[in-house]
């Protein structure tokens, strides 16, 4: 039998040269076209046989340079933070308050405008709003605390008092309950018990101190307090009453308000009054608040004179003559849901 000298198909007959081997002398251009001609041709060194190679690659060169850039961004970036929020070494002396910092501006909604009206009459303990807060007699007295920053928690519960109608009725029960806390003798318990009398339930007036002060009430904090008129907190029926069969009295000085502007920072309300002081004994018109106790002083240690007047009605601070007038700023704090709160009296 003959040897089959036939290969397989496709393959290269025995004994027969490779067609894709270049023939002596050839240049590898002349290669077949099955070659990839992105591939380059190299020689084996040790045999001579042409052998294709893929190129080497550039991609770790790539990373090496990014991650370099990256490490040098990131090292920038702390330099920077470092640099920037490091303390400076020149200092400020602040020469105004923090208040005075922040621009105040006109407020010119209504309903603010009225809500803090209301409140201004409820700490003045008078009916009377707008512009103009005149108020005389006795009511001056308890004005005074007032615009020296010591207002006394029953000074509070009975402007509060004044500012609601009683609603609530004490009866006979309640009346003889008084009477033994107040330990009235029997002449002064038997007109007590045979008048008519009302007062105010406690949850009253435990909101209306909330919406001006905007802080609960402690019930029966004032009954250890002396004040006139004497209001008290009655435990046993839950109210409070008036337990004073008589209070008061008369002065020769009458306090002048005027509300000149109200305005806002944002955080804050603000409501500037100027305040004088009108005296019958010499029919002046100081220019401040003169207290009940230094009344009998020298006129040289009063506030100065500010004009005179017949009397008190003729007495008045008004948009012409208000800057000429001590000048007082009341401060309320804004609560989250907008509602301000009376929280201090500065003398400007």
């Amino acid at each position: 039998m003959e040897p089959n000298n036939m290969a397989p198909e496709g393959n290269t007959p025995l004994g027969q040269p490779n067609s894709n081997t270049a023939p002596e002398g050839a240049s590898p251009s002349s290669l077949s076209n099955n070659m990839t001609p992105s591939q380059p041709v190299k020689n084996r060194a040790d045999t001579g046989d042409i052998i294709l190679g893929p190129p080497k690659s550039q991609k770790p060169l790539i990373w090496c340079l990014g991650i370099l850039a990256l490490i040098g961004l990131v090292a920038a970036a702390v330099f920077a933070y470092l640099y920037f929020s490091a303390p400076q070494n020149t200092s400020i002396t602040p020469t105004t308050s923090e208040s005075e910092l922040s621009e105040e501006i006109e407020i010119k909604d209504t309903y603010i405008l009225r809500d803090l009206d209301e409140k201004m009459a409820i700490l003045h303990d008078t009916k009377e709003t707008g512009a103009l807060m005149k108020k005389g007699g006795p009511e001056y007295l308890e004005a005074i605390p007032l615009y020296q920053n010591r207002l006394s928690e029953i000074a509070k519960i009975a402007s509060i008092a004044k500012s609601i109608i009683p609603d609530y009725y004490i009866g006979s029960e309640e009346m003889q309950s008084i009477a033994k806390e107040q330990e009235y003798n029997a002449e002064n318990a038997e007109a007590y018990l045979n008048s008519y009398h009302e007062g105010y339930k406690a949850d009253t007036i435990a909101r209306k101190y909330q919406d001006v002060f905007g802080e609960e009430l402690v019930k029966g904090a004032t009954n250890d307090q002396s004040y006139c008129p004497e209001f008290y907190y009655n435990s046993t029926y839950d109210f409070y009453y008036n337990a004073s069969l008589g209070c008061g009295g008369t002065g020769p000085d009458v306090g002048l308000f005027y509300k000149n502007k109200c305005t806002s920072d944002g955080e804050h309300a603000y409501v500037y009054v100027s305040v004088g002081t009108f005296s019958a004994e010499d029919n002046n018109i100081y220019c401040g608040i003169i207290d009940y106790s230094d009344s009998a002083t020298s006129s040289s240690e009063r506030p100065a004179i500010c004009g005179s007047a017949t009397d008190d009605v003729e007495a008045k601070i008004d948009k012409t003559n208000y800057q000429d007038f001590s000048q007082y700023r009341f401060v309320f704090n804004k609560a989250d849901d907008g509602t301000y709160y009376f929280s201090k009296v500065e003398k400007l």
